[in-house]
């Protein structure tokens, strides 16, 4: 199953259980905004997976080549401190 930027709209039953996993779209345009925006909105974000059996992080349109290389390179160090966090 997948869902489109907020796994926090997307609570009902059938997500909890799924054995096959969740795969939730972060908004990349948020990659544009400045480090505490991103990390506010990505930690919200990551909470909201929890509550899934299995998970998938995907930056929903993938990379623009104007992204600040920094940006996403935190973005995906707090995704995986997270998800270490739980295994």
């Amino acid at each position: 199953m997948c869902f489109q930027w907020s796994p926090v709209a997307f609570c009902s039953y059938s997500f909890k259980i799924s054995f096959k996993g969740v795969q939730g779209n972060f908004f990349n345009g948020l990659i544009y905004a400045d480090y505490s925006d991103i990390e506010s909105e990505l930690n919200e974000f990551l909470k909201a997976t929890k509550k899934f059996n299995k998970y998938i992080f995907n930056l929903s349109h993938g990379i623009f080549p104007d992204f600040e290389v920094e940006k996403v390179k935190f973005v995906i160090e707090k995704v995986h401190a997270f998800s270490r966090s739980f295994a």
